[in-house]
């Protein structure tokens, strides 16, 4: 018994640690430069892996079009993978370039794979990955340039939300990424440690694609590729000022999809690196291994607090239920304004997401229940709905 005490205790422990240490951080101002004292106009190959995005990609590509770059210095690829609908000539449309791939591959990291290899031959100084359902800034090149360069080879700009979406699940996500840059991307950046890729509006050095390959075959292939670099003493460089918005799921069914693919994806890399980043041993990729052990260590510590109350039962088990939610529900309540404040959203606005944002973390547990026990994992593509004022942002 003293066993699930003490599992109980290292698990919460640890959870505790790491959540104080992400909430400090939404406190800290300091700034440290990242831009290059030299700024030099470097050559950029967009590519956006598409299949059946018709409703959404126009959004994106005007918005690549109207950027504030040069545009003789970047191109923009749609990578067309099994489309059944109208994408391709949506995409032609915008004078984007075709990438027509394997009808085999059936993931994102290998059709981004394909493009690198189709490419390769190409003048480009580096890759930017883009989502179908993105918007990104109208300095989002301008912006992610001036931090390019030798000490930045992998840069991971910031994810918004779009204020059009009102629904509690896609306020939830807001304050999500809200967390994702404000208290995971910029500190580490800051104390030299390694951001986290989170899927798009990211920029990789072309040179570092061919001489360190990319061999991402897990369903989450940008937390893959960030364990990889990390191995390889390369790190991620987090810049806030390259905004990109995005479409989140609307209501909670979708949503438990989409982190279902996370949370076995997640698992995926605590199996195959967790050891391997151990061994390393540098800053990073002990910070890295930390990241990694987060779903096994949520895991048990719900697991072992039920234990421990089963076998240690001294109070009816509803006025312990109620005592437990109460302070899980005010602490990430409490967190989620902080992080609501820090990224100057209206508080007033996000309510019902700051209020929710514990159920929508808890929802994660039927999640990583299912990413431990099952074996395999097939993409599911989600189905993403033109926003028609997805350009009204923050």
């Amino acid at each position: 018994m003293r066993l699930v005490i003490y599992l109980t205790a290292a698990a919460d422990i640890f959870l505790a640690l790491y959540g104080i240490a992400s909430l400090s951080f939404f406190l800290r101002k300091k700034e440290r430069k990242l831009s290059c004292d030299k700024e030099e106009k470097r050559r950029y190959a967009i590519l956006t892996a598409a299949r059946n995005e018709e409703n959404v990609i126009d959004d994106l590509l005007d918005a690549l079009d109207k950027q504030d770059y040069p545009k003789e210095l970047y191109d923009v690829y749609v990578i067309v993978n099994n489309c059944t609908d109208d994408t391709e000539n949506v995409a032609r449309s915008f004078g984007a370039k075709i990438i027509e791939d394997d009808p085999s591959i059936d993931c994102k990291a290998a059709a981004l794979y394909f493009a690198f290899n189709r490419l390769k031959k190409e003048s480009y100084d580096a890759y930017i990955i883009f989502d179908a359902d993105n918007v990104p800034d109208k300095d989002f090149l301008s912006q992610i340039n001036k931090v390019y360069g030798e000490d930045a080879k992998i840069i991971q700009g910031k994810r918004c939300g779009t204020k059009a979406q009102t629904s509690w699940v896609a306020s939830c996500y807001r304050i999500y990424y809200a967390f994702q840059n404000s208290g995971f991307n910029a500190p580490r950046t800051q104390s030299g440690l390694s951001a986290s890729l989170n899927g798009s509006g990211w920029l990789v050095d072309k040179k570092l694609i061919e001489e360190k390959g990319f061999d991402c075959t897990s369903i989450t292939e940008d937390f893959e590729y960030t364990i990889l670099m990390a191995l390889e003493d390369e790190r991620v460089i987090y810049c806030e000022k390259a905004k990109t918005c995005d479409e989140f799921p609307e209501d909670l069914k979708t949503s438990m999809l989409q982190r279902k693919r996370w949370s076995f994806g997640m698992v995926q890399c605590m199996r195959r690196y967790e050891r391997m980043l151990i061994e390393k041993g540098t800053d990073v990729c002990f910070d890295l291994s930390l990241v990694n052990l987060i779903p096994a260590v949520a895991m048990i510590a719900g697991i072992a607090s039920l234990t421990n109350y089963i076998f240690f039962k001294k109070i009816p088990f509803l006025l312990y239920i109620l005592v437990v939610m109460t302070v899980y529900w005010l602490i990430l309540s409490v967190s989620a304004l902080f992080a609501v404040s820090n990224n100057d959203d209206d508080v007033f606005r996000e309510m019902k997401g700051i209020l929710a944002f514990p159920l929508f973390i808890i929802s994660w547990y039927p999640s990583m229940i299912f990413a431990f026990f099952k074996k395999d994992y097939r993409w599911v593509p989600i189905e993403h709905k033109h926003i028609e004022d997805i350009k009204y942002r923050k």
